[in-house]
């Protein structure tokens, strides 16, 4: 009875606390800025470890927000009447479109691009902030499968599984932790959430108790400070410490979803991430991850398309024009990517009877 007139009482009142997640993902102190608004656009994922939150508001746009199926862009048909060309793109925040308007993100161009020949063509961008390899696998599971892409565009490497695993643990260790026993008392406790808002009021007076969000925070960074001293070796071949994904198996796990992909019946393209110049002097292992990705590629048989060589011939002058910082592609950038792309893509369309 008292529990029950607490939560008429609470729900009465309005009483809502979203609770506040920790950052997703630290890349270096000079990227603080960026952690305040990935609260608010992810939510924690069993397998994913974390996930677009649905209708979460993006940032840098103006009211663009993530759609009901969890991804950027338009709602797809499960099954529709007329299946058109249908292209997926997994990868990290480049892919997403960090900085950009959806229709400015080469997944949105490349879909135009088809359009512009005639070819129905839709396009799934399941890219994610922050996404290793491994993440990017399970999101494969979780979402494309299910869509039923004729092409599968895959593109890492770029910064995500080079930077170390916070507290001493790889992604794939993380993942296998949140599906145990620790991970079901999470979810049992998502599930209260989602119901009761007894349940939000007892975490709000928890996180009131800690101090806020600004202590929250504190601790943070003191938990980590140890990780975030690495930083400055993190980007160096013989960094002794835990990566996210080492190059070992990021190779592995790439190959591994390449074939997952194929057995599924769509065709795979890899993309050869671009990134500045600068980036792979001050963090040579990133260079690994690429030519790991270019030997995947011949040893899975699977097409290439290799943006990093295409804008390594622009020189530094001209980077720019190209990159926000060294990472993201200004909109310019990734109508390239999707002009790289674009023969590919047609030629897989007519493969798969979708003529211009």
């Amino acid at each position: 009875m008292l529990l029950g007139g607490a939560e008429g009482g609470l729900r009465l009142y309005g009483f809502y606390f979203e609770g506040i997640d920790i950052p997703l993902v630290v890349w270096n102190p000079r990227e603080d800025r960026q952690l305040e608004s990935l609260d608010a656009l992810h939510r924690t994922d069993t397998r994913c470890l974390w996930v677009p939150r649905t209708h979460a508001v993006i940032p840098w746009s103006s009211g663009e927000s993530v759609n009901a199926g969890g991804y950027r862009g338009p709602l797809l048909e499960p099954e529709p009447m007329i299946p058109p060309f249908r292209v997926a793109f997994l990868g990290d925040s480049s892919t997403f479109g960090w900085g950009v308007r959806d229709d400015q993100t080469y997944a949105a161009a490349c879909a135009a691009a088809l359009e512009a020949k005639g070819i129905p063509t839709e396009s799934l961008n399941a890219g994610v902030v922050g996404y290793s390899i491994v993440q990017g696998v399970a999101r494969y599971r979780e979402l494309v499968r299910a869509h039923e892409p004729d092409v599968v565009v895959i593109a890492f490497g770029a910064i995500n599984d080079h930077v170390f695993g916070p507290g001493q643990e790889s992604d794939r260790e993380k993942i296998l932790n949140s599906e145990s026993m620790d991970g079901w008392l999470n979810r049992l406790g998502d599930w209260g959430r989602a119901r009761f808002r007894v349940a939000h009021f007892v975490s709000w007076l928890q996180f009131k108790r800690d101090g806020g969000k600004i202590a929250l925070r504190r601790r943070y960074q003191e938990d980590n400070k140890s990780e975030l001293t690495n930083l400055e070796n993190v980007g160096k071949r013989d960094y002794p410490g835990v990566r996210r994904v080492s190059v070992t198996e990021y190779r592995r796990h790439l190959e591994e979803l390449v074939l997952e992909i194929e057995e599924d019946g769509a065709r795979v393209i890899l993309l050869s991430v671009p990134r500045k110049l600068a980036a792979e002097k001050e963090f040579p292992v990133l260079i690994d991850y690429s030519h790991a990705t270019e030997a995947a590629a011949t040893r899975r048989s699977v097409p290439l398309v290799n943006v990093r060589a295409h804008f390594r011939s622009y020189g530094e002058d001209e980077e720019p024009h190209i990159f926000f910082d060294y990472w993201h592609p200004r909109p310019a950038a990734h109508g390239l990517i999707a002009e790289d792309l674009k023969p590919l893509l047609l030629s897989i369309a007519a493969e798969r009877g979708h003529p211009r």
